[in-house]
Parts: C-alpha cells; structure tokens; sequence
C-alpha cells in the first residue's frame, strides 16, 4: 500500500457506552456479586430469602450509596436480574476487552455475564477511523505512513494502543494541534488512571518523531510509547502545560536520540516505567527530566538547559546549565561543568571523572551520602562545596589557574592534596 499521509481530526460524534450484567442461578449462602473497576471492588453478599433480582437491587443501592469516583462516572440502573452501566459523559469508556482495569463483573456460586450493548462512540478515540484523514478518507494510518496531528483541537484520549502494530514513517505534531495526546497519570478525580495514557504507535526501522513544529500554543500534554522503536526524536516547543508535567513524555527501549530545545521532556518518569536513551543534547532553555528506569548508553549534553535525573550518565553541561542528580549509590563515568553551571547532588555514590570550569559548582550540600570522586579536574573560579565532609578523593584534585577564594568547602578540619 501507498505511504500516505494520516491526519488526526477528530471527526466522530459521541455516543455513550453501555453495559449489562446479568445474574443467573440459585442464591443461596454466602453468593455474591461483585462490580469491580480499577481493581476497586462493590461487593453485595446474599442474605436470607434473596433471588437474583434481590440481589441486583442490593447490589444496585450499593453502587448509587459509593463514593467511590470510579463508580461514580457511571450511572446505574436495573431491571430484574440485569444491571446496566451507563457512561455520565457520552465518549468517555468505562469498559474495553483491549485492556485491564476498566468495568468487570464476577461473583461467587453464580453466573454474572457482561455484555456490552452500546460502544464507547467518541471523536477522541484513535482506534476509529472516523477520527483519521488517510488521503481525503476516514481511515486509520496504515504501515509506512507519516502520521500528522495539525490544526486540530480535538484531543486524543482513548483507545490509545490501538496503533501499537502500525509501523509509521514519521510522527509530526505542529503547535496547531491543541487538543491533548494521551492521558495523565492522575485523573482529575482523584484516582491513579486505569485506561492507557500513552499513545502508540511503532516503525519498521529508526522513527523520526518531531514535535512543536511551527507556530500556535501546542497541547496542554502529549504522551508517547513507541514500544522498542528506535527513536529519533526533535522536540522544538510544546504546549502551556496541563495537569501533568513535563508536558511531554515518551517511552521507548530502543537506541534513541533526543533532542529538546527550548520546552520540557520527561522519559519514564514513574517508577513502574523503563525506557533507553543513546544520547541527548538539551539547548536554550530546554529541560530532560530521567526517571529511575532509563538507561542512558552514551552521553548527555546540556547548554542553556537543565537535567534532572534519577539514573546514571556522562554529562557534559554547559552556558549556565543546571544538573539535578538524585540516585542513590550510581557510578558516573564522566561529568564537566563548565561556564557557570551548577551540578548539585542528591545522593552519593561515584563521579570517575570530575572537571569543573569557569564559576562552576560541585554542591554535594543537599544530603549526607558518601560520595567517591576519583579524578578531578578544576580551575580556581570554581567551587566543590561538600557541607557534611561526605566526599572521598580517591586521587588528588588538580587545581587550574588562579585561585583567588577558597574553591573547597567542608565541614570541619580536612586534609587535602592539591598537586
């Protein structure tokens, strides 16, 4: 099939999703029915005398009695022995058969049967193809087509693994495109969200992805899973912020590249995610927050910009950088700060190789971990500021230059060889 450019726009009305469960046998002791939705459970346990229809009522004033936000995004009703779920807000699922946590029903001694009987119908939904311009028809993209959201207000919520086997040529996304991709990790409700908020998508061979193309004010989040694509990825602006930051995120355990100019970026920021970084440069004003479960094969390049991470590298920082260092106990082959850049760490561990240059800081002030700096380089504008004496020096400091102020700080009486 032709490579055809794929447009999101977002087309499809919205049609409110509809649920039956429908209860079958004989109740007798200790029967029940459960409605469970984001591993949170309403349970209604049999009491003398109770049918199934009995039940269902009980089960039903529990649910309208919960308070439970989950719960409460749905409206019930029941007839007999049949419960019905209903969705408050048409184009927002409770229930899909594509992935875990939403709406399921079981219960003990007896049969409790789900059946869907209306489909989330949503102009949000990326697995219908209302919602794809494919080459001036509705269509979803297809293999080796650039996929493009443009000009389009309409964000991009459910369904969002639905393109996981589609293997695109390209993903662009203009500042025009305002409506969100993805959904945060915390529903405005309250609860830990239990649909998928990454949207994906994969490729063949290396995938170039760029976002913040022109002008406009972009999505308020965008959210990213390219499974085990190689990544390039070019991030030029992004949007004015939303319910979650940084605004945009990616995943990806292929050999990826990033570069971030001037906006924020956030890779496998929760504890629970993993993703791989070859190499990235962060410039002008640009930010790259690492989560605990990135690993980094190469290095990372800051100037004008800061790092933030909880994971092990070689950085090179630069042009009034700031590096943020939170693991605990990791090994940093190599870190140089130069030109007015302040590395400050938040744990201990070892830095191999240290170089510090023009009005540079080494702030191990934060906390009492034991740090190990085996080499270390740097020149008399600069500081190592070590509040709790945590720092070992495998080796002695060379020292550059003149030195006009005192370039070591410490707690108490040190000895320290400066050859």
């Amino acid at each position: 099939m032709t490579a055809t450019n794929t447009f999101w726009v977002g087309n499809q009305k919205k049609v409110a999703q509809v649920v039956t469960g429908t209860l079958t046998g004989t109740p007798a002791s200790t029967n029940t029915a459960v409605i469970t939705i984001n591993n949170k459970s309403i349970t209604y346990t049999f009491v003398t005398a109770d049918t199934t229809t009995t039940m269902i009522a009980g089960l039903l004033a529990l649910l309208k009695a919960s308070t439970i936000p989950e719960f409460n995004e749905i409206t019930w009703t029941a007839s007999a022995n049949v419960l019905t779920a209903t969705a408050k807000i048409a184009g927002t699922p409770f229930y899909s058969s594509s992935w875990s946590g939403g709406l399921s029903l079981s219960s003990s001694g007896l049969t409790f049967t789900l059946a869907q009987t209306q489909a989330n119908v949503s102009c949000s939904d990326a697995a219908d193809a209302a919602n794809w311009n494919r080459g001036g028809s509705y269509a979803i993209p297809t293999n080796g087509d650039p996929v493009i959201f443009q000009n389009c207000t309409v964000p991009v919520l459910w369904n969002l693994q639905a393109l996981s086997a589609v293997q695109a040529a390209s993903v662009q996304r203009y500042q025009t495109q305002t409506g969100q991709i993805g959904l945060p990790y915390l529903n405005a409700l309250g609860y830990i969200e239990y649909r998928p908020t990454y949207f994906q998508i994969t490729a063949s061979g290396t995938l170039p992805v760029t976002l913040g193309l022109g002008s406009g004010s972009g999505p308020p989040l965008e959210k990213y899973n390219f499974g085990s694509t190689s990544v390039t990825l070019v991030v030029l602006a992004s949007g004015t912020g939303g319910a979650e930051t940084p605004g945009v995120k990616f995943l990806s355990s292929g050999t990826n590249t990033a570069k971030i100019v001037g906006t924020a970026v956030g890779m496998a920021n929760l504890p629970s995610e993993t993703s791989s970084l070859s190499s990235a440069s962060v410039e002008n004003g640009g930010s790259l927050a690492l989560g605990v479960g990135v690993v980094v094969g190469g290095t990372i390049t800051v100037s004008q910009g800061s790092l933030s991470q909880f994971c092990t590298s070689t950085i090179v920082a630069s042009n009034n950088s700031t590096v943020t260092l939170y693991g605990q106990a990791l090994t940093y082959a190599a870190i140089t700060a130069t030109l007015n850049t302040r590395v400050t760490m938040y744990g201990g561990g070892t830095i191999t190789a240290g170089t510090l240059a023009t009005n540079s800081i080494l702030d191990k002030s934060q906390n009492n971990q034991a740090l190990t700096i085996t080499n270390f380089t740097m020149d008399g504008t600069c500081q190592v500021i070590d509040s709790y004496s945590v720092i070992t020096w495998s080796n002695p400091i060379t020292v550059t230059g003149n030195v006009n102020s005192g370039p070591l700080q410490f707690l108490g009486s040190r000895t320290v060889q400066i050859a």
